[in-house]
């Protein structure tokens, strides 16, 4: 049995993200017999939330770790959550640091740099005094100064151990998961329409730029355009449906359905009358959202080199097309739609590859990451217990 604390720089929240992803974990961890706990935003005063939790909440992060040496056997903290506690001598703080990505910061960064060159988005100076330097920094030396840096795709993994100096043997991949719940509830069945009938599209995730909405909106007004009866459905936006729907050309709005929040237990419901999923991301780790969607039977449309690859094949079970292209996108719908066949094949394969991912693979995955960390005295971690507390 470990004793491990899961920190996450959110206020948690099991319907979104990264929070979500982590009480997840954390549940899949005790349900194996391990004695876990989660440390967020929500431990912090109400003074100490917003943007002050930036600062504050690494220091709450070292605090615990410092306090806890001989409590925690692991203190697993989300990207920059641990870089303050990485300057603790070895003796003032647990027998294991494990630095855990949700997606690295560096590569979202380069794709928002890329995409203000191109006119996509525009970046103020003071994204570059903080997010595009400082909070690098923090990332950067929290991932090479842990015992263990978890990344959840290869692509990252490289990235880090090429750019910012995490060592290969103190690497690891890691997964996110399906929960047994909900893949119980995505049984629904798919309903495929007649070939007189166009696929419908949906999208979840927040409306912002990292997510690719420069070229999603107007690669679904071109679909819609071309197929009158088709429908679009925007779920987890986070913004109030007007603000998506400014983006839609007027006479296609009363086909575009926004839900700005939602249950997650409801979503297999929500997703019933698509088809077709689509997430042209500029950057993401192991993104849920398509795995939960081709669980439903969704065909997945997703950005090659962005962590999709994890679990999509392309032309198998989705279609992966490259960053920043809306004709692309336009491709990939046109090519569904027209070929049920190959429509049907590949939803099949969606929910046998997804129903493989679930987070009690992925607490183990993690457990055995902790067990076999690089030590300094080139002992494993089970090899001496910790103090008891």
């Amino acid at each position: 049995m470990m004793r491990i604390l899961l920190t996450i720089h959110h206020e948690l929240d099991p319907d979104s993200g990264a929070p979500g992803a982590t009480l997840a974990l954390a549940d899949a961890m005790r349900d194996q017999g391990h004695d876990v706990q989660v440390l967020s935003h929500d431990h912090l005063p109400a003074w100490a939330r917003g943007r002050r939790a930036l600062f504050l909440f690494p220091m709450l992060v070292a605090w615990r770790a410092f306090r806890g040496r001989h409590r925690w056997d692991v203190v697993d903290f989300s990207s920059y959550d641990g870089w303050i506690a990485t300057f603790l001598p070895r003796s003032f703080r647990p027998r294991l640091l494990a630095f855990h990505s949700h997606g690295l910061e560096h590569i979202a960064h380069e794709q928002r740099v890329a995409d203000a060159r191109r006119g996509k988005q525009g970046l103020s100076l003071k994204y570059f005094l903080y997010r595009g330097s400082l909070h690098l920094w923090a990332v950067g030396r929290a991932a090479r100064r842990a015992e263990i840096a978890f990344f959840l795709n290869r692509n990252e993994q490289q990235y880090a151990v090429r750019d910012l100096g995490v060592e290969m043997s103190k690497s690891a991949l890691a997964v996110n998961g399906l929960s047994e719940a909900f893949l119980a509830a995505a049984q629904i069945p798919k309903r495929c329409p007649t070939e007189r009938e166009p696929l419908n599209v949906a999208f979840i995730g927040g409306y912002i730029q990292i997510k690719g909405i420069a070229y999603l909106m107007p690669a679904l007004a071109t679909y819609l355009q071309r197929h009158p009866t088709a429908h679009a459905l925007l779920a987890g936006t986070r913004v109030i449906p007007d603000k998506v729907l400014a983006d839609v050309p007027s006479q296609l709005r009363d086909r575009v359905k926004v839900i700005p929040t939602f249950d997650r237990g409801q979503l297999p419901s929500l997703l019933a009358d698509s088809q077709v999923f689509v997430l042209p991301s500029l950057s993401e780790g192991f993104n849920i959202a398509a795995l939960e969607a081709m669980a439903c039977g969704l065909v997945p449309i997703l950005t090659r080199g962005y962590g999709f690859e994890e679990y999509t094949t392309d032309g198998e079970n989705g279609i992966l097309i490259d960053r920043g292209s809306s004709e692309q996108i336009v491709r990939a719908l046109e090519r569904l739609n027209g070929d049920r066949a190959a429509w049907r094949r590949m939803s099949d394969e969606a929910i046998r590859v997804a129903r493989t991912f679930t987070w009690a693979k992925a607490a183990s995955t993690q457990i055995g990451g902790y067990e076999h960390a690089p030590r300094p005295n080139g002992r494993w971690l089970l090899d001496a217990p910790g103090d008891a507390s």
